[in-house]
């Protein structure tokens, strides 16, 4: 597993058009509501919101994000490594995903090494997610945790924000560790309700 240096770049900063993210920051919206697309425009990165290559680059990001804020473990902009860091007694492993500060790059992974936390920049390129250093790409970030979960030391079980969790957290990845997300609209005794939940993280991790 390589190791990215995370730092501000300006190599895909130039002015050029592209399908661009904009964020609309109201409180009282839902989560969804906040993305649209804006573009053509011309953007020279002012802030961490990147321009998109392709409608389908947007889509991808867009899904990637909304499923990250079911997950528990997205920081956001939180400071480098600050919650992993703030805990008294954070395991080696333990790992979290944050919006990256380098303005070419969505989303980075930070994780408590042996000694000290530690940040992988999270690549993405051909609609294929990768860890920076690694030839492995992977179709979804959540595909990529995954390989390296059960395949790597590194990182081990995520930090989430919300400790304890809830009932229902545990029980959807407990369904769906059991069960497989594909089987979600198959199981019986289920109301729409939540099959609904099933889907909005199905995932184990």
């Amino acid at each position: 597993m390589g190791l990215g240096c995370e730092s501000v770049g300006n190599d895909r900063c130039s002015s050029q058009e592209n399908v661009a993210l904009k964020w609309v920051s109201k409180n009282d919206e839902d989560a969804q509501s906040r993305w649209r697309q804006e573009g053509p425009v011309h953007l020279n990165c002012p802030t961490h919101f990147l321009p998109f290559r392709s409608p389908g680059e947007y889509q991808l990001v867009k899904q990637t994000y909304l499923l990250l804020q079911s997950s528990g473990f997205y920081w956001a902009l939180s400071p480098w490594g600050m919650p992993i860091t703030c805990s008294e007694k954070t395991a080696p492993g333990t790992f979290l995903i944050r919006d990256s500060y380098q303005c070419n790059v969505f989303f980075t992974l930070s994780y408590q090494g042996e000694d000290h936390p530690k940040s992988i920049r999270l690549l993405l390129a051909n609609h294929l997610f990768g860890m920076d250093g690694s030839s492995k790409t992977f179709d979804s970030l959540f595909a990529l945790l995954v390989h390296y979960i059960t395949s790597s030391k590194k990182i081990v079980a995520p930090y989430r924000w919300q400790r304890p969790e809830t009932l229902q957290q545990l029980g959807r990845r407990a369904v769906i560790r059991a069960h497989g997300a594909h089987a979600i609209d198959s199981l019986p005794g289920l109301s729409a309700q939540v099959r609904a939940y099933l889907h909005a993280y199905p995932f184990w991790v």
